[in-house]
């Protein structure tokens, strides 16, 4: 996965073409999808994988889903905050600009 697009876009782009799959018969199973998206995740999240590749709990891929959000939000705004003040008005000058 690249490091410059979000996580969760690249799962959505997976799904589609996952679904494309699905529709003509050849589908994939879950555990391969759940491994595929594990070992692809960018190399610093290196803890959360390990994390995910030894859950005992049975959870459903769209729960896996959820745990990947939260983990991107989180390393967002574990990013966030430790911008300067500076860095911060600019970027919300950005985002504000951009909308």
């Amino acid at each position: 996965m690249s490091d410059t697009k979000s996580v969760i876009k690249q799962v959505e782009e997976l799904y589609a073409i996952v679904h494309e799959l699905d529709e003509e018969n050849l589908g994939l199973k879950e555990g391969f999808m759940v491994g595929s998206i594990i070992e692809k995740l960018p190399s610093n999240w290196k803890d959360f994988k390990i994390y995910l590749k030894h859950l005992t709990e049975d959870i459903s891929m769209y729960q896996r889903l959820l745990k990947l959000c939260m983990e991107e939000d989180h390393r967002k705004n574990e990013k966030y905050d430790t911008l300067s003040r500076e860095e911060k008005l600019i970027l919300w000058k950005e985002e504000t600009h951009t909308r």
